[in-house]
């Protein structure tokens, strides 16, 4: 999964690169790798103490400057990472309320338990869509405001 945009920018590169630390420094983003015409940051990774910023489904983005344009590309690496972990912790869930009810002989409880893990099939894409969605937004955001700054 990843996102690119281009859009027309006749102003200061530095501005823009200052923009890119001053946003994603503070979210522990490591610069990669930066020349004149371009910045690339990596993100450190999930921690699922940081909060609920759309910044964090992005693992690496790169900001270039070239011919009178700016251009974003990002890879939604944190995203995949979420929804793995996401369903590790609903087969983990259901296996241990599965062993639970089982081992209780609660026989009318055993049969919900696989009626409660199909219940979250459906709400796993729509929430990878929703998070998506919220870290396009933002990063359309993000280019508007480079755009301006110029």
């Amino acid at each position: 999964m990843s996102y690119e945009k281009t859009v027309p920018f006749g102003g200061d590169a530095e501005k823009v690169f200052k923009l890119i630390r001053e946003t994603f420094l503070p979210l522990d983003f490591q610069i990669k790798h930066v020349t004149k015409e371009s910045i690339e940051l990596r993100s450190p990774g999930t921690n699922w103490t940081r909060g609920q910023n759309p910044f964090y489904c992005i693992s690496t983005i790169s900001v270039k400057i070239i011919n009178d344009e700016v251009s974003i590309e990002a890879q939604f690496g944190g995203l995949f990472l979420s929804i793995i972990i996401l369903i590790l912790f609903l087969l983990f869930m259901g296996t241990f309320f599965g062993i639970t009810f089982g081992f209780a002989g609660h026989s009318n409880y055993r049969s919900l338990v696989p009626l409660m893990m199909l219940l979250w099939v459906p709400v796993i894409p729509v929430m990878a869509i929703a998070m998506r969605q919220r870290a396009i937004k933002l990063l359309d955001s993000l280019l508007n405001n480079i755009k301006l700054s110029g």
